[in-house]
């Protein structure tokens, strides 16, 4: 990130110019960096103008939860930017059936689906969100937000449900009380690098894959978000997990530019050719 020499009381009369450092971390990654031990300096670097360009959009503000997946080990990688210490869904759900596949957190068939109630999800509206995921393969179902006195009412997005690699987002409930999904048309299991988001509006919701609307419906999001199902593998395959962020609902022009400063990234990390 480079290193610059700074005399206390040293005044310039007549400077060169101004330098600029693009890769400064940007103050709401502090908490993150001092407990992230074996991220990489380009890693970092590619971190700051993510967040930076987001809190420059207006959308850092609008998060929830925001996990980068960097670093070299366990404890690292899912280490969350938002409340590092307290909000953290994977240390608070544990680590079984989790590994580091290089740039990927793999979620084994052995990962068990805990519930967690951590403080942030109550501040959820289900009628207010967006769910950002991205992964190195399709064999993942996303974290489940449920209602605090029925599990039929959640609010979820899924990589992968049933032959042919369709996404699906659960985005409230029906009438009759069993969950509401919206579903797209299959894309084929060759589907490896999925840059997604799943957005839900005063319950209509719409999924788009990278800036594609992918599918859109509706639902009844008249509940309150009480508990959450962490990430598990679909079947029996390994699901490989690159990025995850949810918060306020995103409008489409705020997720292209989510988008686009996110690919950036993906690349920049090794997790998206």
């Amino acid at each position: 990130m480079g290193k610059a020499l700074v005399v206390k009381g040293m005044k310039v009369n007549n400077p060169i110019g101004l330098v600029t450092f693009e890769g400064m971390a940007p103050a709401a990654l502090a908490a993150y960096y001092e407990r992230n031990t074996s991220i990489t300096e380009a890693q970092a670097e590619s971190l700051n103008i993510l967040v930076k360009t987001l809190i420059a959009e207006g959308l850092w503000d609008k998060l929830h939860y925001f996990y980068p997946f960097l670093g070299t080990t366990l404890e690292d990688m899912t280490l969350e930017c938002v409340n590092t210490e307290n909000e953290d869904l994977f240390a608070m759900s544990g680590l079984s059936g989790l590994s580091v596949d290089g740039a990927f957190m793999s979620i084994g068939n052995t990962r068990d689906r805990p519930i967690v109630y951590p403080t942030s999800i109550t501040a959820i509206s289900p009628s207010d969100v967006s769910m950002v995921m991205a992964g190195g393969n399709p064999y993942l179902n996303g974290p489940v937000f449920m209602d605090a006195s029925d599990g039929r009412k959640c609010i979820d997005l899924t990589f992968f449900s049933g032959g042919g690699a369709p996404m699906r987002m659960a985005c409230g409930t029906t009438e009759n009380g069993s969950t509401s999904n919206i579903t797209g048309e299959q894309l084929g299991t060759s589907v490896l690098e999925r840059v997604v988001c799943g957005t839900i509006n005063n319950g209509n919701g719409v999924i788009w894959n990278d800036k594609s609307k992918y599918a859109e419906g509706t639902g009844n999001t008249d509940f309150v978000v009480g508990r959450c199902n962490c990430f598990t593998p679909f079947g029996t395959k390994a699901g490989k997990l690159s990025f995850f962020a949810m918060g306020r609902y995103m409008t489409e022009a705020e997720w292209g530019k989510f988008y686009d400063a996110l690919l950036i990234f993906l690349k920049a990390t090794g997790k998206h050719s």
